[in-house]
C-alpha cells in the first residue's frame, strides 16, 4: 500500500507522488483535488487552508492574494467585497467599519473624509448634508447648530450673520423680521419690544 501523499492505480508497479493541488491518504488509488479555499504542494497528505486575505479555487497548489477593496477569511474560496461603510483590514482577512466623519462606498480600499458641510456616523456609506441651521467642518461626526443671530442653508460649512433689522434664534435656518413694535437684540438672536413712545 502507498504512503500518504502517494497513489497507485490499477496494475501499477510503484507508488507515484500526488501532483501539486492534490492530496492522498494512506493506500489511495488516486489523488483528490484540494477543495476550494485550500492548497496542496506535491506529495501532499492533506491540503492546507489558505491564509486570511488569500483565496484558492479547487485543485490549486497555492493561494492568491485578494485584489484591492476585497477580503477573504482564512480558508476562503473567493474574495468578497466589504459592505458599503466598511473596508478590508490591512491583512484583507475581514472588514472594519469607517470611523464617524468618514465614509466608504462598495469595493473601497480606504475610508474618505466627509467634505465640509456634510457629516457621517460610524460605518457610513456616504456623507449626509448638514440640515439648514447647522454647519459641519471637514470630517464632521455631527453638524453643529448655528449661533443665535446667524443662519445656514442645508449643506453649509459655516453660518452667516443676519442682516440689519433681522434675527435668527440658535440653529436658525433663515433670518426673520421682528413683528411690528419690536426690534432685534444687539446679538440678533431674538426680538425685544420697543420702549414706550417708540416704534
Amino acid at each position: 500500500s502507498c504512503a500518504a501523499g502517494r497513489f497507485a492505480g490499477p496494475d501499477a508497479e510503484s507508488c507515484e507522488m500526488c501532483a501539486p493541488g492534490t492530496y492522498a491518504s494512506l493506500g489511495a488509488a488516486k489523488c483528490d483535488p484540494c477543495a476550494a479555499g485550500r492548497f496542496g504542494l506535491g506529495a501532499a497528505t492533506a491540503c492546507q487552508a489558505c491564509a486570511g486575505g488569500t483565496f484558492a479555487a479547487e485543485g490549486q497548489s497555492s493561494c492568491t492574494g485578494c485584489p484591492t477593496g476585497r477580503f477573504a477569511p482564512p480558508g476562503g474560496a473567493i474574495c468578497r467585497s466589504c459592505t458599503a461603510g466598511s473596508i478590508p483590514t490591512s491583512s484583507k482577512d475581514a472588514c472594519i467599519s469607517c470611523a464617524a466623519g468618514r465614509f466608504a462606498g462598495p469595493d473601497a480600499e480606504s475610508c474618505e473624509m466627509c467634505a465640509p458641510g456634510t457629516y457621517a456616523s460610524l460605518g457610513a456609506a456616504k456623507c449626509d448634508p448638514c440640515a439648514a441651521g447647522r454647519f459641519g467642518l471637514g470630517a464632521a461626526t455631527a453638524c453643529q447648530a448655528c449661533a443665535g443671530g446667524t443662519f445656514a442653508a442645508e449643506g453649509q460649512s459655516s453660518c452667516t450673520g443676519c442682516p440689519t433689522g433681522r434675527f435668527a434664534p440658535p440653529g436658525g435656518a433663515i433670518c426673520r423680521s421682528c413683528t411690528a413694535g419690536s426690534i432685534p437684540t444687539s446679538s440678533k438672536d431674538a426680538c425685544i419690544s420697543c420702549a414706550a413712545g417708540r416704534f
